[in-house]
């Protein structure tokens, strides 16, 4: 499961937005993370 690419920026942070500190995700950063593991999961069961 790549959240990398979704959620860092150019300098390596996390992107505006999903994050309070640049480097914890926040709620914002957990909806997006959530399809992501979701998908990753549901792949793996099938």
């Amino acid at each position: 499961m790549d959240y990398h690419s979704a959620l860092v920026d150019e300098e390596g942070m996390l992107k505006d937005g999903y994050s309070g500190d640049g480097l914890h995700p926040n709620a914002k950063g957990y909806e997006l993370m959530a399809p992501l593991a979701e998908a990753a999961i549901a792949k793996v069961l099938q």
